[in-house]
């Protein structure tokens, strides 16, 4: 005998079906949009039944394939004219070209490559108060393209002034010693010691347009004690696990696509190793901890299904599965944070 359908994911299919119903009577006299609605239905369907299943969106082969493929075009200089191809939990194949395609016609672009980590949500969680967002239902990984970031021209030793700044407020702060003691209460029970911290999304250290030293100090503040608590971290960590007891420190990486030339400059010098996307996925094992607040991509997810870290510090987390059957929206990034919009 069949088990009955559970309340949440009986939810999760009604919402496909309410939206495609909407879709279809508003495109009724259009059925070249009604054949994607219908394309778009189905592979809502799947994606649901794909996460009921256990199966993972992000699994560490394919994104060892998606940086494989990176790097390839990278050393052979073939970025204008190469693409990377990945198949997905459902077995749906995508294929990107590097370089920005640009338009017939379109004058020189300095758009560049960034890959788009789609969460679960915008796979499963088709809203029937805003039914056009299945037409936009996604890969989980895909490539998109944006202007790149440049330095606002500030020199070197600027930046890391006003880094240092915040770095003592940091140390002085109730937080810091909270998050240090912590640390030191907790790195004791971890049965495999943390030999690395891997940060996300902790954002820029420099300005996005040279205007004062004052606006620098203000615009950075919040990535600069982001960074600050990844070394309080580190340092912590070195002293209270037995990595100091074969002389090892506890190592800091950093990704972000916004780093510019000289914020790695900065960064390096201050004792963090770059990571290009997605290397810092590719670097996170059993014996690190994953620091990473109000990242625009889900970093979380992608982590969990790679492989578990020894640890995470993060911010408030929603819970995702409680309460659903009474509620819709639609998921919109805001200031760096997916939030729900009803």
């Amino acid at each position: 005998m069949a088990q009955p359908i559970d309340s949440r994911l009986q939810m999760l299919y009604n919402r496909v079906e309410a939206a495609s119903c909407q879709l279809e009577e508003e495109f009724k006299d259009k059925p070249w949009i009604l054949d994607e609605v219908a394309a778009k239905k189905q592979l809502a369907q799947n994606y649901i039944a794909a996460y009921e299943a256990g199966k993972l969106f992000f699994p560490r082969d394919m994104v060892e394939s998606l940086d494989r493929q990176i790097d390839a075009l990278k050393l052979a200089g073939t970025e204008s004219g190469g693409r990377v191809t990945l198949k997905d939990v459902i077995g749906r194949e995508g294929s990107w070209p590097l370089a920005y395609p640009s338009s017939p016609g379109e004058c020189c672009s300095s758009k560049v490559y960034s890959i788009r980590w789609a969460t679960h949500q915008n796979m499963t969680h088709i809203s029937a108060k805003f039914p056009e967002t299945m037409l936009e239902i996604d890969t989980p990984v895909s490539l998109s393209y944006s202007e790149s970031a440049t330095p606002c021209g500030w020199p070197l030793a600027d930046l890391e002034a006003a880094f240092r700044t915040h770095q003592a407020s940091w140390l002085q702060s109730a937080a810091c010693q909270s998050l240090t003691s912590i640390l030191t209460t907790s790195a004791a029970a971890l049965r495999t010691p943390i030999r690395k911290i891997v940060c996300f999304g902790l954002g820029r250290l420099d300005n996005w347009e040279k205007t004062t030293r004052e606006e620098l100090l203000v615009s950075v503040r919040r990535s600069a004690f982001q960074h600050a608590a990844a070394l309080t971290m580190a340092a912590a960590l070195t002293t209270t696990t037995t990595t100091a007891a074969v002389g090892e420190t506890v190592r800091c990486y950093a990704q972000d696509p916004a780093y510019t030339a000289e914020e790695k400059k900065l960064l390096a010098a201050l004792g963090f190793t770059v990571l290009e996307d997605p290397k810092g996925f590719l670097e996170v094992d059993e014996a690190t901890l994953v620091f990473s607040v109000t990242p625009n991509i889900p970093v979380r997810q992608v982590v969990a299904d790679m492989g578990w870290p020894a640890a995470m510090v993060w911010n408030r987390i929603e819970t995702d599965r409680q309460g659903e059957e009474g509620q819709d929206y639609t998921i919109e990034p805001t200031w760096g944070e997916d939030v729900r919009v009803s």
